[in-house]
């Protein structure tokens, strides 16, 4: 049967009983057979809670502008799932995806697999298809068992950590990341991407003989003067980076350190200046103004809060449209706003795991019982609103997912 990529994606969320099944072996059986498991390229794999994508973006950005060409897979997507696999920071077609999907459906035979394992292993597929220079892969879910853990990195990136997919990944800080450095492999280069990370990281590190590099010790980012240190370089932009600094400054580090005769001064400071990520810090200037981020749990809502001054006149009041997963931990996600936002609209999103305004709303007015609050039923009834106000929207992917297409329709 020929399917469009609809059809498919419909497919593959139709054939396992639930999202998440942790474990390797049935995945990596049929990386086995479609024959995704040994790659001649250099291969980055990045994990972690928060800045992966920035991470990723960065390494991206490096080798189109130094003409490697270059693999990348992320998750999930925002507005099409065609962003998740990206050749030459190009999507790909869909006839490229329904290929993949249709080797991989060949090689599983009755081998069960989530939905994310079908993608993942589709992904190599795609990247088979091309044989680019570079693979960079960014982990979904923890890292150990997570389905892009079966191909072995090169160079392995661990970004920040906290708390977040507790019923997958454990309950504390250490047991994420025990999780998270699952990528690692014995011998290989590590970069630690976060001024501080549990110290169970640097053990395992160490117990694989792997070569670790540590934001602050041998690359940083000074965010007052805006500049890339490393022992090679000092490179300053003349404004900050709309990525995250570290992870921006760890995929920089990680690039110069596989490919450092194709590295200079202009490369860089082209990732620092025109990296961009699709639905993090994305400013739309419509009637009103709206900054987009899809920061979903307490770390990076903290840094989204810390940030709002280098996009908006704090002076004035700030408005905020917040959609939330109800297993995410909401009261810590909305705290570190909560003194900033001067009106809260909550919005219902399409989809079970969603919390529903009416919660979301009784735990806003748990943090600050003096809270303006609105429910709406869509984020584009706030461009009739007057002219000129400020919005911040976050909460998660299907939140900018939402705003995106609203504004788009109705800026």
């Amino acid at each position: 049967m020929n399917r469009d990529l609809d059809e498919w994606l419909d497919y593959l969320t139709s054939i396992h009983s639930s999202e998440i099944e942790l474990g390797l072996e049935r995945v990596k059986a049929v990386a086995e057979k479609a024959q995704l498991l040994d790659w001649s390229c250099p291969i980055v794999t990045v994990a972690g809670t928060n800045g992966k994508g920035s991470c990723v973006a960065t390494l991206e950005n490096l080798a189109c502008t130094t003409g490697v060409e270059v693999g990348v897979y992320t998750s999930p997507h925002v507005l099409r799932f065609n962003e998740r696999v990206r050749v030459n920071g190009i999507e790909v077609s869909d006839n490229d995806l329904t290929r993949a999907f249709e080797k991989i459906e060949q090689a599983r035979g009755d081998i069960s697999l989530t939905y994310f394992e079908f993608t993942t292993l589709a992904a190599l597929a795609v990247f088979r298809f091309y044989e680019p220079e570079l693979l960079v892969l960014e982990v979904g879910l923890g890292g150990r068992l997570d389905a892009v853990n079966i191909v072995d990195p090169s160079i392995a990136i661990i970004t920040t950590i906290s708390l977040d997919h507790e019923a997958w990944l454990g309950n504390n800080i250490e047991k994420i990341a025990k999780e998270k450095a699952g990528i690692l492999r014995n011998g290989i280069p590590v970069v630690l991407a976060a001024p501080t990370l549990p110290e169970v990281i640097a053990l395992e590190a160490n117990k694989l003989g792997c070569f670790v590099s540590r934001y602050g010790d041998n690359f940083w980012f000074d965010q007052v003067n805006h500049t890339y240190h490393s022992p090679r370089w000092k490179v300053s932009s003349n404004q900050p980076p709309n990525l995250h600094p570290e992870s921006l400054s760890a995929g920089i580090y990680a690039f110069d350190y596989i490919y450092p005769r194709k590295v200079s001064e202009k490369s860089i400071l082209e990732a620092l200046t025109n990296g961009r990520l699709l639905g993090r810090f994305q400013m739309l200037a419509k009637k009103n103004n709206f900054l987009l981020d899809v920061a979903h749990n307490p770390q990076s809502a903290s840094y989204l809060a810390d940030r709002l001054g280098q996009y908006f006149d704090m002076s004035k009041p700030l408005n905020a449209v917040v959609g939330i997963m109800a297993d995410k931990d909401i009261e810590q996600t909305l705290a570190p706003l909560i003194n900033k936002i001067s009106h809260w609209y909550l919005v219902p999103l399409a989809i079970p795991r969603a919390c529903h305004p009416s919660s979301l709303k009784d735990k806003l007015l748990s943090l600050n019982d003096q809270a303006t609050v609105t429910i709406i039923e869509s984020i584009s009834e706030l461009e009739h609103d007057s002219i000129g106000n400020n919005f911040v929207v976050f909460g998660s992917f299907y939140t900018v997912e939402a705003a995106l297409r609203a504004l788009d329709n109705h800026g």
